[in-house]
């Protein structure tokens, strides 16, 4: 499939924001690749995995992103938020960081304290009637 011959779709409609599923399909047939609003689209997770995987593919840079008429907002988050797209090094610091915050260890730390603040919520919920 050439990328001529792929089909158009447009993600930034509120018909596909409400249900991508009626665009693209579902089951074997469902559509998996599109040209779309920012470019290709890759509209299944195992696409988008080997995509990630792939050497090739590796963070923007900010040239690359002010070429394509990217706002300040967009080029803050790209380099310092999206953790997808950051510098590998960066990328591994912060992971390292995220992945040592966010285990079983440290979820069962926090856990009576969200707890306690989920029935908080639910209460109030509750007392008003909702």
């Amino acid at each position: 499939m050439t990328h001529a011959s792929l089909p158009v779709i447009s993600t930034q409609t509120a018909a596909f924001i409400n249900d991508p599923n009626a665009l693209v399909g579902r089951g074997p047939g469902r559509m998996t690749v599109a040209k779309g609003d920012y470019g290709t689209e890759l509209l299944s997770y195992e696409l988008v995995q080997q995509a990630f995987l792939d050497k090739r593919l590796g963070p923007r840079t900010a040239a690359s992103l002010i070429t394509g008429g990217a706002t300040a907002m967009v080029l803050e988050f790209v380099t310092e938020g999206n953790l997808n797209m950051l510098p590998k090094e960066k990328h591994d610091r912060i992971r390292r960081i995220a992945v040592a915050a966010f285990n079983a260890r440290g979820f069962d730390s926090i856990r009576r304290v969200v707890n306690g603040l989920a029935n908080d919520l639910l209460d109030d919920f509750i007392a008003r009637g909702q």
